[in-house]
């Protein structure tokens, strides 16, 4: 990750890492970690978070770094979940494809993990 210029993400982001729950936790690892987020990617992240804290459906009442979930929740119905061409796979993105993948590797991704969990 890129170092953050969004005081608001920072805060977020701080608020995450120290949360006492160990699934907000897990999401400010998820951001903080993630070592191929292309700058102009962030950038726009970072934005969408800034600009959400003005808008009329950020809950004001909400503290701490529900601004970066609030805004990362406008950030996705935005940019990733109705885009024509969501951001996780535009060319300004390119960082994120893997190379050198060979057919006897396998990739896994898991999108929640309380299934495999409780059947382990």
């Amino acid at each position: 990750m890129q170092a953050i210029g969004s005081t608001l993400v920072a805060e977020g982001l701080e608020w995450l890492l120290a949360h006492p729950r160990s699934t907000e936790r897990a999401w400010g690892h998820n951001y903080a970690f993630d070592e191929v987020v292309g700058g102009t990617r962030q950038l726009k992240f970072e934005q969408e978070v800034d600009d959400f804290s003005s808008s009329p459906e950020f809950d004001p009442v909400l503290h701490d770094g529900q601004v970066l979930l609030q805004g990362h929740r406008s950030y996705n119905e935005r940019w990733i979940d109705t885009a024509t061409e969501p951001d996780t796979f535009a060319i300004e993105n390119g960082d994120a494809a893997l190379s050198g993948i060979e057919e006897t590797d396998w990739l896994i991704r898991l999108e929640g993990l309380n299934g495999p969990l409780a059947a382990w």
